[in-house]
């Protein structure tokens, strides 16, 4: 369609602005969020996607549901009937595998230390309930906007992956005379075509030990309209599948983050910055030097970019101050380096290192809070009663000098034995002071979370891993963070200093605030959830985020808790940046943390977002009607830095796998035994789900790869699952290939009627427990029920087993199996 109109049309409501996501089990499924619509548009098929790639920017047109529902009804009754044709014929291809199944153990949520898990939150949505007939469904028209360079990793192959029978593989290596394919590590993007002839090393694809063993680079250079395949040039070689090194080059590209040293110009702008602070600063800024400032941070970290103060007042109130980084002052717009963090968006934190938003110097000398140093802030300050409760904020810009660097290690030791650690260097103050000011802060913040968790807040803590690495960083240790008070204690303050920006940009500038918000969960999911607590015996409030959280706050038995906590996350959404002025102001909530509003401005040196905030705060302190920015270019920023923080978030979870699989396969080579306990969290006709606390991973095992004598038998009242064993054999490698042949994905078992949400309410109102489920109810974790006579193992949702856990390097990306031990 042609450009113009279709921006028309998209104004007169007869097309639909939003960003496609494809889901990640079943890739024939796509969807559009559009802020337009109160539900997601369903895309069937690639051919309806028109050449629309995961994380595009589209603009989609409705089709009849009732067709498009039929067409894949239609479509799917199709390959079941080849699949099971071919299932008596022959072994299914690779590529017919893949797309069946994935299997690989994911980690769930971990906490985020602002947005109170939201944003650690697995990006569920893409796992769609697409067994349940949507609300709309449509076909893209226009691609609106791509990621710029976007770039895909995978393996080359001479013949179209699944096109090669098993007997064809052992054939003599062919060099290609014609095109070749390039399999995505990305199971959403399509096959990638490349011409051996047009590429400035036509050697290359004479190597046989390329094809499926050597991951390369490749950029999409075009796309026909009359093709399903996109075009492709190869941009560089990345090295063997399965090394770590190259593994992780491989993460950064699929997920857009720039591994790329800063260009001179950036580089020479930045040092035409003077290093001194002008005169004239000093006596624009309130002067906090002689304030009890300092920092608390981990205690490896270099970029310090948010201070605290606290000074007791004659009626028994605080003034406590939030001072931050003033990246702005050395950031400005529309610079080189104001162009170079937008482009990178976000710090991107990975296990052995991070990736800068900003040159070095401007993050670990220029901005960063050193102490005994005289440093430029933007500050919030409020007056606190007792209680932490907001008499009076102040906003403004400031110039502090902190006293200490401390890590939160030191900050604890204060708030369990009172004092600091007898090495700590305190400037000008004595230890005394600061020891004071921190369980000053401790209590005021002890009262402030109270607080916002009675009024509606939630957190969704879980599992977070952190690596021992020896000098040639390979993992040596695996341990799991803890958020400890001292942790807490910042966390309340940065909450409340967003919070505070959050409504005083809002007010000034209603159309072009850049906001961050969480939507409410995804509802059929949430009362699915609901349907399982209550058949676990067990009394949740899904009602509000207050209801949850005080429903998780009230269970003891720790090891239910953390599999009920990634039960509650599946319906969770992700958070992410608006622009105020292009969404309803009833969207603006932000879920987890109950509020209103809500933004980004305490990390300016690592995310490009709170930079923006503090433009639009200076510009509101000084009374600008303009901002300097317009809807436009705030929604152009807002889709910038959700595509650069979800990338940054993905490489860091994806790369945190990497690590511990490889840990893991050390582990392994040295002779130790990988078994561990696992809990149910869900069964099905098929499979069941476990979850592995030691490590926080989740694993769905299916069954037709196991060693049974008979079928399966599935109770779905009960939700159990009967599995007869065949005595003394144990689950191999092969399962991995046999769980493939399983049946096509779709519980037959499941009540179309539950697309009625209605209905799913009504029948958990008047769902009744028998008078001996009620006796073992609530149900706690215990080991499946074994019956030795028949070798059967009875799995329900919180039986736990033991499970062996394989860590594969073979496959791109390196990944985790875990697999049940045959009781018998």
């Amino acid at each position: 369609m042609n450009h113009d109109e279709v921006l028309t049309r998209i104004e007169n409501g007869t097309l639909f602005k939003g960003q496609l996501r494809i889901n990640g089990k079943k890739r024939m499924d796509a969807y559009v969020v559009s802020d337009s619509l109160d539900d997601d548009i369903y895309i069937s098929g690639q051919i309806s996607r028109n050449r629309a790639l995961d994380g595009d920017i589209v603009a989609v047109r409705l089709l009849d549901i009732d067709e498009v529902w039929e067409q894949k009804t239609e479509r799917e009754r199709i390959f079941r009937e080849k699949w099971n044709q071919q299932k008596q014929e022959e072994q299914p291809s690779d590529s017919q595998k893949s797309e069946i199944s994935d299997d690989t153990a994911i980690p769930v949520a971990t906490l985020a230390n602002d947005d109170i898990g939201t944003e650690q939150i697995q990006d569920n949505e893409n796992e769609e309930d697409s067994d349940k007939k949507p609300r709309y469904a449509g076909e893209v028209v226009y691609i609106l906007d791509r990621q710029n360079e976007k770039m895909f990793t995978g393996v080359l192959s001479v013949e179209r992956p699944g096109s090669v029978a098993k007997s064809e593989m052992d054939k003599p290596f062919t060099p290609p005379t014609g095109q070749v394919w390039m399999k995505a590590t990305d199971k959403r993007t399509p096959l990638i075509l490349i011409n051996p002839k047009k590429e400035e090393r036509p050697d290359l694809f004479s190597q046989p030990e390329i094809y499926g063993n050597v991951l390369v680079e490749v950029k999409i250079i075009r796309w026909p309209i009359t093709s399903l395949q996109p075009l492709g040039r190869i941009k560089r070689l990345l090295g063997s599948v399965g090394d770590l090194t190259v593994e992780e080059q491989a993460i950064l590209a699929d997920n857009g983050i720039m591994d790329l040293p800063f260009d001179k110009l950036v580089l020479d702008y930045l040092e035409s910055i003077p290093r001194s602070i002008p005169t004239s600063e000093y006596e624009n800024r309130r002067d906090l030097r002689e304030e009890l400032v300092f920092t608390i941070d981990p205690v490896d970290a270099k970029d310090l970019d948010d201070a605290l103060h606290i000074k007791r007042q004659d009626d028994g109130c605080f003034e406590v101050g939030v001072h931050i980084a003033d990246v702005s002052y050395y950031v400005k717009q529309n610079t080189l380096l104001d162009a170079e963090a937008k482009k990178r968006g976000t710090t991107t934190y990975l296990v052995d290192r991070s990736i800068p938003m900003l040159p070095t110097p401007l993050c670990e000398e220029l901005c960063s809070l050193n102490p005994m140093v005289d440093k430029l802030t933007f500050s919030v300050i409020w007056k606190l009663d007792r209680e932490g409760n907001v008499q009076h904020t102040w906003f403004g810009r400031t110039v502090i000098r902190s006293c200490a660097k401390l890590a939160y290690e030191d900050a604890q030791h204060v708030i369990d034995h009172g004092n600091l650690p007898d090495k700590t260097i305190i400037g000008i103050f004595n230890k005394n002071e600061v020891e004071e000011g921190i369980q000053d802060l401790y209590k005021l913040s002890a009262f402030m979370r109270k607080r916002r968790y009675d009024t509606g807040a939630l957190s969704l803590n879980s599992v977070k891993l952190s690596f021992t690495l020896d000098i040639n960083k390979v993992p040596t240790a695996v341990h799991v963070f803890e958020s400890k008070e001292a942790n807490k204690l910042i966390e309340e303050f940065m909450l409340l200093a967003n919070i505070s920006v959050a409504q005083k940009i809002l007010q000034a500038y209603p159309t072009t605030a850049l906001l961050r918000c969480h939507e409410p969960p995804i509802e059929r999911r949430l009362l699915r959830f609901l349907d399982t607590t209550r058949k676990l015996g067990y009394d949740f409030d899904v009602g509000s985020a207050a209801g949850l959280q005080a429903s998780f706050d009230s269970m003891d038995e720790s090891d239910v808790k953390d599999v009920l906590l990634v039960l509650a996350i599946q319906p969770m959404k992700r958070a992410k940046y608006i622009c105020s002025g292009a969404i309803a102001i009833e969207k603006y909530l932000h879920y987890a943390l109950d509020e209103d509003a809500y933004t980004h401005f305490t990390s300016p040196i690592r995310r490009y977002a709170d930079v923006i905030v503090h433009r639009l705060l200076h510009a509101a302190l000084l009374g600008k009607e303009n901002c300097g920015y317009n809807k436009k270019m705030i929604q152009q920023i807002v889709l910038q830095c959700n595509r650069k923080k979800d990338g940054a978030k993905n490489a860091q979870d994806t790369d945190i796998m990497l690590y511990l699989t490889h840990y893991l396969l050390n582990l392994k080579q040295a002779g130790q035994p990988l078994i561990e306990k696992a809990t149910v969290t869900g069964v099905e006709k098929n499979r069941f789900d476990i979850y592995v606390h030691k490590y926080g991973l989740e694993y769905c095992v299916h069954t037709g790869g196991l060693p049974l004598q008979r079928d399966p038998v599935f109770n779905k009242e009960e939700q159990s699952l009967e599995l007869y064993w065949k005595p003394e054999t144990q689950v191999t490698a092969d399962y991995f290939e046999k769980s493939r042949d399983r049946k096509w994905e779709m519980d037959d078992d499941e009540d179309d009627d539950d697309d009625d949400l209605s209905q799913m309410t009504e029948t958990l109102a008047n769902t009744e427990i028998s008078k001996k489920e009620k006796d073992d109810l609530p149900r706690q974790t215990q080991p499946t029920l074994l019956d030795s006579a028949q070798y059967m193992q009875t799995i329900t949702i919180l039986s736990t087993l033991d499970v062996n856990i394989i860590p594969e390097t073979t496959q791109t990306p390196p990944r985790i199996h875990i697999l049940p031990i045959n009781p018998f």
